[in-house]
């Protein structure tokens, strides 16, 4: 009887320290779960070299940079025609410089801001494309301990259109799925 008593004694432990591991795991996971939206119905998904991310409907989806395993791509850009705006993400397994961070010949750099807060140093640039009327802005921030590179870039014809596309961008950029190696 005594034995019985320990060995269903041992049972209980190990069926609690389970319960228990498993909890853990559901509150450390879960954090970063909320992280990451899921992609809403919907949208489509692209999946590129090191990440996926979601595509809303109506826009057009052109693989940028250069093309790494599998003619995969570390870049994309989002287009939609109606409303000519364009989303862009970098997002490579390692870190590097997005082509978006580029001020192109017929643009002008209108601000550049740098800071480094908490291991990850952050850029934010705004080019203006006169000719065109294009403005762009592009988020780079690189976490300095991990050596990892994570880029948003948004253009637009006007700050109008920029208030009508803010909401789907916001939610663009939280569908962004790292994939490690």
């Amino acid at each position: 009887m005594l034995l019985s008593s320990r060995a269903s004694s041992s049972s209980i432990v190990t069926s609690r320290r389970g319960w228990l591991q498993a909890g853990l795991s559901a509150l450390i996971l879960a954090p970063l779960a909320a992280l990451r939206a899921a992609v809403p119905e919907g949208w489509k998904v692209y999946k590129g070299n090191f990440f996926s991310i979601g595509v809303p409907p109506g826009f057009e989806v052109f693989p940028e940079g250069d093309p790494g395993g599998a003619g995969k791509y570390d870049e994309v850009g989002l287009w939609n025609e109606a409303l000519q705006v364009k989303f862009s993400v970098y997002s490579p397994q390692w870190n590097g410089e997005a082509s978006m961070m580029q001020v192109l010949r017929y643009e002008t750099l209108k601000s550049r801001e740098e800071k480094t807060t908490g291991g990850v140093k952050e850029i934010q640039l705004q080019m203006a494309d006169e000719e065109h009327g294009n403005i762009r802005f592009v988020v780079s921030r690189t976490k300095l301990n991990e050596n990892t590179n994570t880029t948003f870039g948004i253009q637009i014809p006007n700050m109008k259109v920029y208030e009508k596309v803010k909401p789907t961008y916001v939610k663009w950029k939280t569908t962004l799925e790292q994939f490690a190696d």
